[in-house]
C-alpha cells in the first residue's frame, strides 16, 4: 500500500535573470484537504501575500517509495512522525543544488536510504 503525503508549497523566481526558483516548503500532511488549507491560510502571510495563486502548489510524495527498502515495510505512520531525506551540495560560492530522496516512516528506513 502507498501511503500519500501531501507537501504544501510555495514558489517564486526572486529575479528573472538568476537561474533557479526559490522553494519554500509550508508543511507536509495526511490529507489533501489540510495541505489545501495551509496554502489558503499561507496566502495572507507577509512575504507571500505578494505572490501569485500560480506561485503556490501541493506535491504528493509517498512514504518509503523506493526500491532499495524491499518488500519489509509496513507503512505505518507512527507518533504522527515521518523522515524526509535530501541532499545538498554547493555549486559554487553562491548557489547550493538540493534534491530530494524520500520520506519514511521510521528513522531507520530514512537512515537505510541515506547509506
Amino acid at each position: 500500500m502507498r501511503v500519500p503525503i501531501y507537501e504544501a508549497v510555495a514558489h517564486y523566481k526572486r529575479n528573472n535573470e538568476l537561474p533557479y526558483t526559490e522553494y519554500f516548503c509550508l508543511g507536509f500532511f495526511s490529507k489533501l484537504s489540510l495541505a489545501e488549507k495551509a496554502l489558503t491560510e499561507s496566502k495572507n502571510l507577509i512575504g507571500f501575500s505578494d505572490l501569485a495563486d500560480d506561485s503556490f502548489s501541493i506535491t504528493t510524495h509517498y512514504l518509503n517509495d523506493c526500491a532499495h527498502i524491499g518488500d519489509d515495510v509496513s507503512f505505518e505512520i507512527i507518533n504522527n512522525k515521518i523522515y524526509g531525506v535530501w541532499y545538498d551540495y554547493d555549486i559554487d560560492d553562491y548557489y547550493t543544488c538540493s534534491g530530494y530522496i524520500g520520506l519514511f516512516s521510521t528513522l531507520k528506513y530514512a537512515e537505510k536510504a541515506i547509506e
